[in-house]
């Protein structure tokens, strides 16, 4: 376990801790949580805390699922959100975690172990800022090298706006791909609707921008408002111009639990999903003149199945082979 007690509070410490596991081969986990305040209900020998309130109720999750290790729920009965969870899991309950523990990012690490005090500008969060990163990569991949899809930050406790630079992502990102990485806020794909211009609708960055995290609220810190959080995707681009974003609805939404491969091709992206019968699952991509692509698969087995975005000469198709879509 890489966090203390939920009912003493801070639990959320994660950051450091991680970083030690994860170079063991071991998968951290952060103490049981609740997914709601619970009616406020007392813990004997643990006095209430501020993140106990909703705001740190959905980091606790996010956090745990983040962690790569178990997601304990230890809610009253009656008080789970299971919108929450539902964010963090496949119908049949699988977790749709990242590929690596999330870990604080390597710029917050140095400040913290420098003797000289950070300038704390505006880019750089505050001297309270959290920020931790992983990714997704593929389960299965080509010449014994992992092929990464997409990272993810995950960031509260910021006093001011934080630019992050690419070299805190990781793996890192080499060269002119830098310039091909545009990334989103997690919203449960609210913002991106299938035939809108990507970018002028907010779906997701243009390519090359700065990665922008918002500051935190501090204006009600004994309800928690400071642990409200984001989730920040960055995306890389296929050379044949699309981008797979994946299932929106989902805080990881390029699992390898979801989608164990994907493949850029010329024309397009090949992926294979997977899931239970009855489920639907929402994919999205944006296609190589920047519009956004969403299809709603309805799986009839649980099986995997093979799922093509791709370019078609002269204009722009999708094609999926072998369900049933509405």
């Amino acid at each position: 376990r890489a966090s203390g007690d939920f009912c003493y509070g801070n639990s959320w410490q994660i950051g450091v801790s991680s970083l030690l596991l994860s170079a063991l081969g071991k998968a951290p986990s952060k103490d049981t949580l609740w997914t709601s305040p619970n009616n406020r209900t007392e813990i004997p020998g643990c006095s209430w805390t501020p993140d106990h309130e909703q705001p740190g109720a959905e980091l606790h999750v996010t956090l745990a699922l983040f962690s790569t290790g178990p997601v304990g729920i230890s809610d009253g009965i009656g008080y789970t959100n299971a919108s929450l969870v539902e964010s963090a899991i496949a119908a049949d309950g699988t977790l749709l975690k990242p590929s690596r523990p999330a870990t604080l990012i390597d710029s917050l690490v140095q400040r913290r172990c420098s003797v000289t005090p950070a300038s704390d500008g505006a880019r750089e969060g505050g001297p309270l800022a959290e920020v931790l990163v992983t990714h997704s990569s593929d389960s299965e991949s080509e010449n014994g090298e992992s092929s990464v899809r997409a990272w993810y930050l995950i960031s509260f406790m910021l006093s001011d706006d934080m630019i992050i630079c690419t070299d805190d992502l990781y793996p890192y990102v080499g060269g002119t791909e830098r310039d091909d990485l545009a990334w989103r806020r997690f919203d449960r794909g609210i913002s991106c609707q299938d035939g809108a211009y990507a970018v002028f609708s907010g779906c997701i960055s243009a390519d090359g921008d700065d990665i922008f995290l918002p500051a935190g609220d501090f204006s009600d810190t004994e309800k928690g408002s400071n642990y409200k959080h984001a989730v920040t995707s960055v995306y890389r681009k296929c050379s044949s111009g699309w981008r797979l974003l994946g299932e929106l609805s989902k805080l990881v939404s390029l699992s390898a639990a979801r989608f164990p491969r994907i493949r850029c091709n010329g024309s397009g992206v090949a992926l294979t999903v997977v899931g239970s019968p009855g489920e639907e699952i929402e994919v999205t991509a944006i296609d190589p003149r920047g519009f956004v692509r969403v299809k709603t698969i309805a799986l009839e087995r649980s099986e995997e199945y093979s799922l093509e975005f791709q370019t078609d000469s002269d204009t722009t198709s999708l094609f999926f082979p072998r369900w049933n879509f509405h």
